[in-house]
């Protein structure tokens, strides 16, 4: 192979701002695609077959796998897709996402109008000849709907690439070496398949105790419930419109109150910017409840209701104040 695979990922260093784990894993995964395709083992194509396109091992000279591509979009900005896999009529992109979520773009549409684009829907403008075929690769759960991206195929998960490579069997040794290491690497970063321990038996009363909690917490405020597959809360409302949001994202360290009110928004860009922050996806404002640095497994349950409903209450009078400014 032309670079070894230590200065491949040499390239990708640390940064204050940002985490190059996310590249460490594409070029993980797309080394031991590009040394299937080399040595003609079955990898690339169980890979290939896996997402919907048939690839027989007779065909791997048709193919080259590349990181970091440059591409250009219809209205001429350049793109840099994580994975493209290119062949005789085929342009595959796979948006690879670890513990960040997809990156949103002002795009001007048919109607001259701007709007906020997705990754995925900017792939989908993307200048070529050849068919697209265009994949998102997640480490969590992606709830985000294509529809309107015809050349979207599939989500994928790492740990569904974690289950395929488990099963995988090569006579190749330098191969099964590279897949054991990989397999070791996505089992560390938490991006193989989870074990479910009997400590799930004490989680679920703590979460049902939680809830119970809240929804003490919440007395007095007019609110709603929200859940759904990665999280639960609540809304919490005014004039019967959604305020803010309150609940976990399953994580166990931390509240999240996020600001949905676009008005309450308005005024805390102009006038307390201190008061909240950016979400990941840079969608809403967000402010945070850590469990340990306000001690609230050490406290008793009066006291862990009773400091729960002086933030919710604290922050729910602040919006209420700025969605009428």
């Amino acid at each position: 192979m032309k670079n070894s695979l230590v200065s491949i990922l040499s390239h990708y260093k640390p940064q204050e701002t940002v985490n190059p784990e996310e590249n460490f894993s594409t070029e993980l995964f797309v080394y031991l695609l590009k040394y299937s395709l080399l040595k003609k083992t079955l990898l690339f194509s169980d890979f290939m077959n896996f997402i919907g396109i048939e690839v027989d091992v007779s065909g791997y000279e048709k193919f080259a796998i590349y990181t970091q591509r440059v591409f250009f979009t219809e209205d001429g900005r350049k793109v840099f897709p994580d994975i493209s896999i290119e062949t005789e009529g085929k342009l595959i992109f796979i948006e690879v996402k670890l513990e960040s979520g997809l990156n949103y773009y002002d795009y001007e549409n048919e109607e001259n109008r701007k709007v906020a684009i997705n990754q995925i829907q900017l792939y989908q403008t993307i200048k070529t000849l050849k068919n697209k075929h265009i994949y998102l690769l997640t480490k969590y759960y992606c709830d985000l709907s294509f529809e309107y991206c015809p050349d979207f195929r599939k989500k994928l998960r790492w740990q569904y690439l974690y289950y395929q490579l488990n099963h995988y069997e090569t006579e190749d040794t330098v191969e099964k070496y590279l897949i054991d290491e990989v397999k070791k690497y996505l089992e560390e970063k938490n991006m193989s398949i989870p074990k479910v321990s009997y400590e799930i038996m004490n989680g679920m009363e703590s979460l049902k105790n939680w809830i119970s909690q809240m929804e003490s917490a919440l007395e007095g405020l007019p609110y709603k419930r929200s859940f759904g597959y990665a999280w639960l809360g609540y809304y919490l409302l005014l004039n019967d419109e959604q305020i803010c949001w309150v609940g976990t994202h399953y994580d166990g360290r931390k509240l999240v109150l996020q600001v949905v009110n676009s008005n309450a928004i308005r005024v805390i860009e102009s006038k307390h910017k201190n008061e909240f922050t950016r979400d990941k996806d840079r969608k809403t404002l967000e402010t945070n409840f850590d469990f340990e640095e306000n001690h609230y497994f050490c406290l008793k349950a009066e006291e862990q209701l009773e400091i729960l409903k002086k933030w919710i209450d604290a922050i729910y009078k602040k919006l209420v104040e700025y969605s009428k400014q």
